[in-house]
């Protein structure tokens, strides 16, 4: 070759690939960089040996003169592979591809060799290889039949060697046969499967399932299929997964069901729920038989845990029920306690639970176990019982206090008429009536008068609540104009209202019907107004009247000393009163037979008020329909 390098010298010097350019008798001429590199030699050192006694196996060196002998017979080029030992003794993969230039003669001058270095890409291919052959190994070996499917069409792309041993039916059934899967699903499971898979994958959601498949000898072996599901831009495009014969966990399931049935047809017969606190294990709290159904609780709203179940009962009984559960487990004491639970639908609940801790024979608590029943009714019997005694009681006092205040309340108007009609008496015993002013005759007059309205209307509302207690009082409802009615009662009532240095003003739109009786309806406004007139502590009453779209709508408001929002609902009950009886006269009647008659005629009456604030008190009632 020539001293100076030509173009080709160049070129093979740059390349990436390897080159080596031998004679025909297989010394080496040419040995480029990418040789130097793979072997470790440089190119001086090569120079004229024979490449094979140099670089190959001994195993290798019959089959590249079988290459070299027919390159030279002329039938080139070739392809092969072999391994070159480096100078380090390290063996490089080198893939080859030969041809040779000839002499003008036709001759072969030099065998020349391109190769490529793949010693990597053969690691790599062979640990592939491994690692492939070491993942069906363990796939194989796993007690469960291993699965990869294509969606769209489904179809099993791999099946494990164990759907032999579980379902005696071969690979190649699975991967060959579209429907098997399907197919061999038990008839009563298969729509059920079908319908859960097919949604779960389409939400490309992993998702467990379990079902019968019909193995080859006809048997129904429980499957447990637990399915990832691969997907690329929200859409499913394959699925991996494992089948397990749970088979004998299915039939330890049925025998205890079947005796868990027995246990809570028992427990539901006698009405008692049972719990178990499995101290040992997971330190869970399982209700037992109907337990939850009994106790009437969400289950979600319930964890299992000891600190979930006193959650659920009352806050003021937690200390109770940790006490007797303390005292159960430290001094092995019988459980036995009475508290409340809030029942899903909001109702409180009493039950009464007893246990006991089982121990084991290392003396350490295992478990506690015992039963729960509902003892609601009991303790309603107990509470109606105390409710009566304490309304009793109550009725009792109320009926001292009314006497008491009916005794002041009717001596209070006989008092100014007996000493007037003494006067008179006297007057005639010692022959002074003509001395008698007739002013002085008029005042006493007045003043017996005005008492004896005062005892008539005592005694009216007496009568009053008489005839509502027995269900006797009669309506006389006609059609009257309810704005004239208020109008008459302030215009009566205006002396009364100037007595007491207040005012009164009022709103009245004009010419509204109700269907009501004119004398009753009178009364609820006259209470009012002489109760706004008593409790307004001579503050401005004013009076509202107008409708809405179906009822009337009356208003009675003082500045007066309020009513506590406490005391709201009682006033308006027989003989209550919010004011102090030694501060304000009445009988405690007003408001309960103003109620009343607002009730019998179809309306309500109702207040808003605060201690201090003054009242406001708002009759509805329905208007009268257009005549």
């Amino acid at each position: 070759m020539a001293d100076a390098p030509t173009l080709a010298d160049l070129i093979i010097d740059t390349l990436a690939s390897l080159v080596i350019v031998s004679d025909r008798e297989g010394r080496i001429v040419r040995f480029n960089p990418a040789c130097e590199a793979a072997t470790g030699y440089r190119a001086a050192e090569v120079l004229n040996r024979i490449f094979w006694d140099l670089l190959l196996l001994p195993e290798d060196r019959e089959n590249i003169r079988k290459v070299l002998g027919k390159v030279t017979s002329g039938d080139f080029p070739q392809s092969f592979e072999n391994h070159w030992v480096a100078k380090d003794g390290s063996l490089r993969w080198i893939e080859w591809r030969n041809t040779c230039s000839l002499n003008p003669d036709g001759s072969v001058q030099f065998i020349i060799g391109m190769g490529i270095d793949a010693t990597q890409r053969k690691a790599a291919e062979a640990e592939r290889t491994r690692a492939q052959k070491q993942y069906l190994d363990l796939v194989n070996s796993v007690n469960g039949m291993v699965w990869e499917a294509d969606v769209d069409p489904f179809h099993f792309t791999f099946m494990s060697d164990q759907s032999r041993n579980i379902l005696g039916y071969s690979v190649e059934r699975w991967t060959q046969e579209p429907d098997f899967w399907l197919a061999h699903i038990h008839v009563d499971d298969r729509e059920r499967v079908e319908r859960t898979h097919r949604k779960a994958t389409s939400a490309c959601l992993p998702h467990t399932i379990d079902y019968r498949m019909i193995a080859a000898d006809g048997q129904a072996i429980w499957l447990r299929n637990m399915v990832s599901v691969i997907c690329e831009n929200k859409k499913a495009i394959a699925q991996r997964g494992i089948m397990i014969d749970v088979t004998d966990e299915k039939d330890t399931q049925e025998t205890l069901r079947s005796t868990s049935d027995q246990f809570k047809f028992a427990l539901s017969a006698a009405a008692i729920g049972a719990w178990d606190w499995n101290l040992a294990g997971d330190g869970k709290v399982r209700w037992l038989g109907k337990t939850e159904e009994m106790l009437e609780q969400d289950p979600k709203f319930f964890d299992g845990t000891i600190e979930g179940f006193l959650s659920l009962v009352l806050p003021e009984d937690r200390e109770a029920v940790s006490t007797a559960l303390a005292q159960g487990l430290e001094k092995r004491a019988p459980y036995c306690v009475e508290y409340r639970l809030r029942r899903k639908n909001g109702q409180i609940a009493w039950h009464l639970s007893r246990g006991q801790v089982l121990v084991n024979q290392n003396g350490k608590p295992e478990r506690m176990s015992g039963i729960v029943m509902d003892i609601s009714d009991r303790k309603r019997g107990e509470d109606e019982k105390s409710r009566a005694l304490e309304a009793t009681q109550k009725a009792l006092q109320l009926r001292e206090d009314f006497i008491s205040i009916a005794s002041h309340e009717l001596k209070t108007p006989i008092t100014p008429l007996k000493v007037g009609l003494q006067i008179l008496r006297r007057a005639f015993t010692t022959q002074e009536v003509e001395g008698l002013r007739p002013e002085k005759l008029k005042q006493l007059l007045d003043i017996s008068d005005q008492q004896l309205n005062r005892l008539i209307g005592l005694v009216d509302n007496l009568l009053d609540v008489s005839k509502m207690r027995t269900d006797k009082m009669k309506l006389m409802p006609v059609r009257i104009d309810l704005t004239e009615i208020v109008k008459e009662v302030i215009q009566r009532l205006e002396p009364e209202v100037n007595e007491a240095r207040a005012s009164l003003t009022s709103t009245l739109e004009p010419a509204i019907f109700c269907e009501c009786d004119p004398s009753r309806i009178e009364q609820v406004v006259t209470n009012l107004i002489t109760n706004a007139i008593k409790y307004g502590n001579r503050s401005p009453i004013h009076l509202k009247l107008h409708r809405t779209s179906e009822s009337a709508v009356l208003s009675i408001q003082d500045q007066g000393i309020g009513i506590g929002k406490a005391d709201h609902d009682r006033i308006f009950r027989r003989f209550e009163r919010a004011a102090s009886s030694t501060h304000f006269a009445g009988l405690g009647l007003g408001l309960y037979i103003t109620a009343q008659i607002i009730g019998a005629h179809h309306g309500r009456i109702e207040v808003t008020s605060d201690a201090g604030q003054g009242s406001t008190f708002k009759v509805t009632l329905p208007l009268s329909q257009p005549t």
